[in-house]
């Protein structure tokens, strides 16, 4: 009785923690004839997040964007698939926090883990593909991120993490946008762009 007490109550925290999460900033452009896309995390940390570190469990926020082409008698055809990792963890010996962050191949170092934070949850001017290599028409971005601390996984507590979907926050979003002429349209009010559930 008390472990299903104990079950009921992990799954009632769980969309709490997840509805807080959500993009500060989204924007999608062009340069250099390449589409870009640049957008900010919010409230994605852990409670907890400096013990866990200093204890040496790292942190991981995995993205995944996904572009599809929309067709209107077929569905919609997927152009490419992007996935990367931000990785924190904290150094005992040298006393501060370190950042790899794979889109970029590269390692960041931070005394303040404020710092380590920010630029964890920040993906700045991410080259997706080339303008001319997409048909003009409607095309869509999908991007989902999670993150949560690497923790141990130990049976069954592994099966009921990953049946309930506890232990990372995870976000999902829609970006709606057309490319004509070779030309990136945004509109006046920038891509359409929801949350997706």
């Amino acid at each position: 009785m008390r472990i299903l007490a104990l079950l009921l109550a992990l799954l009632m925290a769980a969309p709490l923690g997840a509805a807080r999460t959500g993009l500060r900033s989204f924007s999608l452009g062009s340069k250099d004839g390449k589409l870009l896309v640049e957008f900010y995390l919010r409230n994605a940390f852990p409670e907890g997040l400096e013990e866990s570190l200093k204890a040496g469990v790292p942190l991981i926020c995995d993205f995944s964007l996904r572009l599809y082409r929309r067709r209107a008698w077929w569905p919609d055809k997927r152009i490419l698939k992007c996935s990367f990792r931000h990785r924190l963890f904290y150094d005992n010996l040298k006393g501060v926090y370190s950042l790899v962050l794979e889109e970029e191949g590269r390692t960041l170092s931070f005394k303040s883990l404020e710092e380590a934070k920010a630029q964890m949850a920040r993906v700045c001017s991410l080259p997706l593909t080339r303008i001319e290599d997409l048909k003009s028409g409607h095309y869509r971005l999908k991007l989902k991120a999670k993150i949560g601390l690497k923790r141990p996984h130990l049976w069954p507590f592994f099966f009921l993490k990953s049946l309930f979907g506890l232990g990372k926050r995870t976000i999902s979003y829609l970006c709606e946008f057309t490319i004509k002429g070779k030309r990136l349209l945004l509109g006046l009010q920038g891509p359409s762009f929801a949350e997706v559930r």
